[in-house]
C-alpha cells in the first residue's frame, strides 16, 4: 500500500499509479528542486508533497475557485510534443480540468 493511497474523491477517475506519479511530478515541480539539490532540499520536499496530498484529499475533485469538476483521467498525458504541433487546438483539452497545485496549496499547509 502506497504512502499516499488514492484519495476517495479520485477512486474510478485515476488508477493508484497514475496518482503517484502525478503526486511525485508535482512535488518536484512545486519545490523547484534539481536532481544534484534532491538530498538538500528533500525535508521542504516531503512537506510539499504532504501538503498537496493533503488538498486532494479535502476537496480535489473540484476547482478551488470555481468549484467545477477536474479531470483526473488526463493527469500524465500532457506531451509537450504534441502540443508543439497541435498549438491551442491540443492546449485547449487541457485547459479547464487539468488538475492543478497551485490553487490550494496555501489552504493545505
Amino acid at each position: 500500500m502506497s504512502k499516499y493511497s488514492l484519495p476517495e474523491c479520485l477512486v474510478g477517475r485515476c488508477t493508484q499509479q497514475q496518482y503517484t506519479k502525478w503526486l511525485h511530478a508535482r512535488q518536484w515541480l512545486m519545490c523547484g528542486v534539481t536532481r544534484k539539490d534532491r538530498k538538500v532540499g528533500a525535508s521542504r520536499s516531503q512537506n510539499t508533497k504532504k501538503a498537496i496530498h493533503k488538498a486532494v484529499c479535502s476537496g480535489g475533485d473540484r476547482d478551488f475557485y470555481t468549484g467545477e469538476p477536474l479531470d483526473w483521467s488526463i493527469i500524465s498525458k500532457y506531451r509537450n510534443k504534441d502540443s508543439t504541433e497541435g498549438k491551442k487546438k491540443y492546449k485547449k483539452q487541457f485547459a479547464n480540468y487539468h488538475p492543478l497545485t497551485t490553487h490550494s496549496m496555501s489552504k493545505a499547509i
